[in-house]
């Protein structure tokens, strides 16, 4: 008898499974005519309803079953921001730190914002700037490695006087 893979609107893969388990599924409601199934010796998938075998209820009904996707968005929202703000209270450390910090707020700033918050983009924006700050600092002090509140006092006038 023929075994198939079901492959579930989840995401999940079960199986291999005989037709007598998966009309069993049909019965409970867990396998609707458009899940897809693999059969066990191929690579192809097709549609439930398309295997022979298999037992539809005339007067089944069916729910579209659509998964619930967590969204991430909020937490890379908040590494973005935590970024930012851990290199400006970190700023007495080597650009380094500072790029670093700044290129990861840039990528979850990135992210939060292709999911829709809006607010990502701030955060990019301000980690960019963070980025090309710290570059500019760094070169305005010949290549010297660490920034201190007073040289960066100094570096704000100098800019402000340019």
């Amino acid at each position: 008898m023929a075994r198939y893979f079901i492959h579930a609107a989840d995401g999940q893969v079960y199986g291999p499974v005989e037709l007598d388990t998966i009309n069993q599924y049909i019965a409970e409601g867990r396998v609707v005519p458009t899940t897809l199934l693999q059969p066990e010796s191929s690579q192809m998938r097709v549609a439930a309803s398309t295997v022979p075998g298999l037992a539809w209820a005339d007067n089944q009904s069916f729910k579209a079953y659509t998964p619930q996707v967590l969204s991430t968005a909020k937490y890379e929202l908040a590494g973005s921001w935590a970024c930012l703000a851990a290199s400006l209270v970190l700023c007495c450390m080597p650009i380094g730190v500072h790029i670093s910090f700044g290129i990861g707020g840039i990528v979850l700033g990135v992210m939060a914002y292709r999911k829709g918050r809006m607010s990502g983009l701030a955060a990019m924006i301000l980690n960019l700037f963070l980025v090309v700050f710290s570059v500019w600092s760094y070169r305005a002090l010949g290549g010297g490695g660490r920034l201190d509140p007073d040289t960066m006092r100094n570096l704000m006038r100098q800019f402000r006087s340019e």
